[in-house]
This record gives C-alpha cells, structure tokens and sequence, in this order.
C-alpha cells in the first residue's frame, strides 16, 4: 500500500481508528487493569491506575501537612504555601484529562444505552458530575486572586511582604478550605477504581441478591438466635430470683436487679448483640456464667452473619462485575464488526463497479447474485449479533471471558467476494 493510499484508507475509515484509539484509553484508565497486569494490552494500564492513586495520596498529604503547619508562618512554610496551590493545580489539570479520556469512552462505560444517551448521560452521573464541579470550583477560585496573591508573594522580596500576602491566603476561607474540600471530592470521583464497587452497588441491588442466596441460612441463624436469647433468659431470671431469695435480698437493694422477666430480656439482648449498658447484670455466680455464654454466641453468631453476608456480597461483586466487563468486550466486538462490515460493503462496491466499467462482469444475473449475497451477510450479522446478546445473559459466560481484539476480527465478506469474482472469472 503506498503512502496515497493509505491515507486515502485512514480518511475514508476514521471510525475504526477512532474507535481503537477510545478502547486504547479505555484499557488505560477504565478496565480492571491490576487483575490483569500481566496480560500484555493492560500492563502499562497498571502502572497508569498506580500512578493516579499515588497522586491522589500525595494531595491529601499535602493537605494534612499544609493544615497542621498552617500557625507558622516561617519562611520555610511561606515558600511552601505558594507551591501548594501551584501542585493542586496542576494535579487538577491531570484529572481533567482523565476526566475528559473517561466521558470519550462513555458508550463502552454506559453500554446498555444507546450511544447517543451514553455520551449525554455520562457528564451527569453521580461520580462525574463530582469530578465536573470540582474542577470548576478549583479553576475559578485558583483564577480570582488566588493567583495572584501567589504571584505577589513569589516576587516579593522582603519578609513582610510575604507574611503580608501569607496571612491573606490563610484568612480566605475559599483558599484554605474550600479548594481542599473540592480536592478531595474530586478525588473522590475521580478514580472508579477506588470506589468501583459502590458504583456497582447502585446498578444491582446487593441486599437482595443476598438474601435470596442466602436466605435458609439467615432464617435459621436468626431463629436459633431468639430461641437462644429467649431460653437463657429464662435460665438467668429463674437463677437469679432464686439467689435473691436464698440471701434475702428484697425489692430495693441495689443487688436486686432481675425484678422481672422483661428486665431480663432486656439484659440477654443486650448482652447477646455485644453493646450491653450496664444498668442489668447478674449477681449470683451461675448467672454471670449463663450470661458468659450469651455473650460467646453474640459474638459468634455475628461473627458467622458477617462472614456469611461478606461472602455473599463478593459473589455477587464478582458476578455482576465478570457480567459487565463482558457486556463491553462484546459491544466493542459488535461495533468493530459492524465497522468492518461497512469498510468490506464498500470494497465489494468498488471493486464490482471497476469490474463492470472495465467489462470484466457482463451479466445481470452474476451482479444480481453479488447483491443478494451482500444482503445475505447483512442480515447474517444481524443475527450474530443478537446472538452474541443471548449468549451474554447466559451463566456460561462466566466461566469464559476471553479478551476480544480488533484483529480477530475476520471479514468474510471480502473473502466471499473474491470467490464470486473468481467464479466470474472462470466464466468469462
């Protein structure tokens, strides 16, 4: 292919490389890149995602440092109170970038809508409007006086004049608490990878998914709970009024706890959930024993509910997760197709029309037969598509989810048309 041509490939085909251009930034900054850091397309993925978090702990260390040594105004802190607002906003011109590479993505992020409502929705969902508002508020303070304070202050050359300028900045609670807070959301939106599984959260609802899952479990748990709780509080109230009565202890004395059943009750759960007041306990020697054992299955039962509940809700973040990052492997796989398809339709066209100018394709019926068998593989990849949906609902897609690139892609469509010039050929 000569240099005119291949540009010639690239105009008329700007799509396919737009598109592998976004799914390359996408592999950067979007995709689990630290499960996969040893596959090579998302390697340098991990270093990416590493360095975004470390930047992110850079500036809450700067933040807490810079508060801490907020009262002192030496000159060392002068120099470096100018320099903190120079690094943030610099690391809020990074974020923009990846804000803006994130929303440029927005349809393999957003799959299950349309393209078009993809990349409408996407400035406006929760995590990157935080982003969007951030850095708005950052520009516009860090450019009305905030800079030039920092100006003032770096060309100052007397002490005073920077204390002057130092104590101005630390006043404005804009500059000094504000900017900060903007900061930290924004740190907040910014990585979806930190807060990856809350995002997730509110796509599935977890509770639920748990609880049918688990549902035996917790039933029985709880009920073995109350039986529990209920019969050793029994056991302690008969116990203790038994001990009242043997050292005549009567109503007033302030060993006199256990007055009633529901006193009890109130002790015994108390007790068994682990956050017990302190205003019932038992006073003779077998009932701190029983009331030992309420606390040993409190402490167990909860211990075993969380564990169950923790499971649980990494099965369903798993699965849920698998299910998404597959749903993008194979929209992207549906629109480099359906690209493709597109760039093969137009070669069959050009190629068929340089044929007949050139009186290679003579008869009616042969072109006739090329446009039914173009239709053919249109409706042909219609169905694969729809397939390939059904497929994604399937359980089995779990257990396979192999990575998808553009160059396993084949076009059979051009392969089929040099069959049906060959056999034109043969003819002729």
């Amino acid at each position: 292919m000569t240099n005119d041509e291949r540009k010639e490939f690239i105009k008329k085909n700007k799509a396919i490389y737009f598109n592998r251009i976004r799914y390359f930034f996408y592999e950067w900054t979007d995709m689990k890149a630290y499960q996969r850091m040893f596959v090579p397309e998302t390697f340098f993925s991990f270093f990416y995602q590493l360095l975004v978090i470390m930047i992110a702990f850079c500036s809450v260390t700067i933040i807490i440092y810079n508060h801490v040594e907020l009262k002192q105004a030496n000159e060392a802190h002068l120099d470096f109170i100018a320099k903190y607002f120079e690094v943030y906003y610099a690391f809020n011109i990074f974020f923009i970038i990846d804000y803006l590479i994130r929303i440029s993505y927005a349809d393999y992020t957003y799959n299950s809508i349309s393209r078009l409502k993809a990349f409408l929705i996407a400035p406006f969902r929760f995590v990157n409007l935080l982003d969007l508002v951030s850095f708005v508020a950052i520009i516009i303070i860090y450019n009305t006086g905030l800079l030039d304070l920092i100006t003032k202050m770096n060309e100052a050359t007397s002490i005073n004049e920077k204390i002057s300028c130092y104590y101005q900045i630390v006043n404005n609670n804009a500059y000094m608490n504000i900017v900060p807070c903007m900061f930290l959301i924004k740190i907040l939106g910014a990585h979806s990878k930190i807060i990856k599984n809350i995002i997730l959260s509110s796509e599935v609802n977890f509770f639920w998914q748990i609880f049918r899952r688990r549902w035996r479990v917790l039933l029985s748990s709880f009920l073995i709970l109350v039986l529990f709780t209920f019969l050793l509080s029994f056991i302690i109230y008969r116990i203790e009024q038994n001990y009242y009565a043997i050292n005549n202890i009567l109503p007033g004395n302030p060993l006199y706890k256990h007055k009633n059943f529901g006193e009890t009750l109130w002790f015994a759960m108390g007790t068994i959930t682990t956050i017990a007041y302190g205003d019932i306990t038992p006073v003779s020697p077998a009932g701190k024993v029983f009331a030992v054992i309420l606390g040993v299955i409190g402490v167990t039962y909860y211990g075993f509910l969380t564990s169950l509940f923790a499971s649980a809700l990494i099965s369903v973040i798993n699965e849920y997760g698998k299910r998404r990052d597959n749903r993008r492997f194979l929209e992207f796989q549906s629109e480099n197709e359906r690209l493709l398809h597109e760039f093969s339709e137009q070669i069959k066209v050009d190629i068929v029309q340089e044929l007949i100018k050139n009186n290679v394709i003579q008869d009616p019926e042969e072109i006739k037969r090329i446009e039914n068998l173009q239709n053919q593989e249109r409706e042909a990849l219609k169905i694969k598509a729809k397939r390939r949906k059904k497929i994604y609902f399937s359980d089995d897609l779990f257990d396979d989810t192999k990575r998808i690139s553009v160059s396993n892609v084949k076009v059979r469509s051009a392969s089929n048309v040099t069959k049906v010039l060959g056999r034109s050929s043969s003819k002729k």
